[in-house]
């Protein structure tokens, strides 16, 4: 699988069909991979949420995409609004998608449309003396599920809520959305707002 215009904004994207897990592989891979690395994958065997819950969708069913970021100088405490700031990106994202939608925030980072989860985020970093020496933002989306099992009853997809085919397009917003962060060195600390 080919994205040719998200490449032009991530030159250092892959896709992979298969994998355990996007962070995983980023986390793994860390020494030999580049600033602003983006691991997109078919299928996640092993995902996982926050909490260390489980990110589970059939292959081709959703979005799963990990963006390494490897800052320099910027103190931990600055990262301290990433996940919340990668949440209102995604959530931006699906809302330029799904304009006539209701899409929404739950705090820091689910992404809901019309009160239904459409979206996580998990966020890994990691620090050398107090300072980030790298951060992986990792995303699923649902995007062409067309029905969720009763024991998900407040999952939703993208499919669900369109008619259009989805696919390409979410991945491009949702890239364009998670890879141009605003400048970190300049963010407000939580103790100094």
């Amino acid at each position: 699988m080919d994205f040719p215009l998200s490449r032009q904004i991530a030159p250092g994207l892959t896709f992979v069909a298969e994998t355990g897990s996007t962070n995983a592989d980023l986390v793994t891979n860390y020494a030999n991979t580049d600033d602003f690395t983006v691991l997109v994958a078919g299928f996640q065997s092993a995902g996982r949420g926050r909490a260390g819950r489980d990110w589970l969708a059939p292959a081709g069913s959703s979005l799963f995409v990990s963006v390494l970021l490897k800052p320099v100088g910027v103190p931990a405490e600055r990262f301290s609004w990433l996940p919340l700031l990668s949440g209102l990106a995604m959530a931006n994202a699906v809302t330029r998608f799904l304009p006539d939608k209701e899409v929404s925030l739950k705090w820091p980072n689910d992404v809901y449309i019309s009160n239904k989860k459409v979206a996580g985020i998990l966020i890994k970093n990691s620090l050398n003396f107090h300072k980030v020496q790298s951060t992986i933002i990792s995303v699923g989306l649902n995007v062409n599920q067309p029905s969720f099992p009763d024991f998900l009853p407040s999952a939703t997809s993208v499919f669900l809520n369109t008619s259009k085919d989805p696919k390409s397009r979410v991945i491009k917003l949702a890239i364009v959305s998670l890879g141009a962060p605003p400048d970190l060195g300049a963010m407000p600390s939580q103790n100094n707002e």
